[in-house]
């Protein structure tokens, strides 16, 4: 085969195929929206770098073409769980903190100082990611601040927009286009507010529907087309889902915690929400299916009672929590695979309460 692939291959339209040999021959790398005419099986071969990719998932538009050469940089869509880092932002240690800090979710890793948010402060919301960047938003002092960071370079935090309410304890979600904040409070009643702002343009936030109560200290969590929150002060059992759908976006009660709590920790797979600890304090481990809705089941351990205020990130393999109250100097990680308790794997580097988390 000397720069071609048996039987013409053809690429028009936006679509690419082979005509009888299921193999592709191009310049560059296969994209999400390169849609092979042969479907799954289907082997694309970069003549440029020679990288050969098959299609695993022929989901139009969204297609997954898995590197069979050197097996690393895939080509997909964005998930929700991240792969490589999880970061902690803010918090109180014991007073208000600006730091950033990462850690390796790969091999589990000691926590890194990597910049700072634009303010200090508690009561962040968590959960707030995109493909290159993380997010905050309110905090402690009924802030509106959302911050952004870099996944891609360590470095400060910017400020790139404002809440459409001041407002701590948010739970936060994130679709592939948006970031969401739900609930909180501000001043210090809860709020029912919905937010959302966008991952591919600077701005502020708008109010794009309501929870179904007044709720603080609740924990978010990401499907690949819901937001959830669960639990609340004080006490509350409850979980509700609403859509990242345009449109209103109003939570609907879904289900219930095994038992209720506060707390704002928790994990997404992209399967199961996981919700971890809380208060009064206690070690459980509950999640919840994103297919159906229906309460939470009890699934495992914490090594130790928390009361919830740590920050928590997710892999596709693990949900973690860092560090919390009486500053735990502990970063501990529970299986997204198989129900199980938690290990502790690795320190964080400044130990923290009221804090926040994101991944990448």
């Amino acid at each position: 085969m000397s720069g071609t692939v048996a039987n013409n291959l053809e690429r028009s339209s936006g679509t690419i195929g082979a005509a009888g040999s299921g193999i592709t021959v191009d310049s560059g790398d296969p994209a999400i929206d390169s849609n092979p005419a042969g479907g799954v099986g289907t082997v694309w071969s970069n003549s440029t770098s020679g990288e050969t990719y098959v299609c695993t998932d022929a989901t139009a538009g969204s297609n997954v073409w898995k590197n069979v050469g050197d097996g690393t940089g895939d080509i997909e869509p964005w998930s929700y769980p991240g792969l490589t880092y999880g970061y902690v932002h803010g918090g109180g240690s014991p007073s208000n903190t600006a730091n950033i800090e990462k850690f390796n979710m790969a091999s589990d890793g000691d926590g890194a100082s990597v910049g700072v948010l634009t303010v200090a402060r508690a009561s962040l919301s968590h959960g707030n990611v995109s493909e290159g960047s993380g997010y905050t938003a309110g905090g402690s002092g009924d802030s509106n601040v959302i911050d952004k960071y870099s996944y891609t370079s360590d470095s400060d935090s910017s400020d790139i927009g404002n809440l459409t309410v001041g407002r701590g304890t948010p739970a936060g979600t994130a679709s592939t286009e948006n970031c969401y904040t739900a609930g909180g409070s501000s001043g210090p009643p809860s709020v029912n507010v919905i937010d959302k702002w966008s991952v591919s343009s600077d701005g502020d936030a708008s109010d794009v529907g309501d929870m179904t109560a007044l709720l603080r200290e609740r924990t978010g969590n990401s499907s690949e087309t819901y937001g959830y929150a669960s639990g609340g002060y004080p006490g509350i059992d409850v979980i509700e889902k609403y859509s990242f759908a345009s449109g209103t976006q109003n939570g609907a009660d879904i289900g219930n915690l095994t038992s209720g709590r506060t707390g704002r920790v928790g994990s997404s797979s992209k399967t199961y929400g996981y919700k971890a600890a809380g208060e009064p304090a206690n070690n459980i481990i509950d999640k919840w299916s994103f297919s159906s809705d229906g309460d939470a089941t009890d699934v495992g351990d914490l090594t130790t009672n928390s009361y919830g205020d740590g920050a928590g990130c997710s892999s596709l393999t693990y949900g973690y929590m860092v560090s919390g109250t009486h500053l735990q100097d502990r970063i501990e990680k529970w299986s997204h695979v198989s129900d199980a308790n938690a290990t502790d794997v690795a320190d964080p580097a400044t130990p923290r309460n009221h804090t926040a988390g994101s991944h990448v």
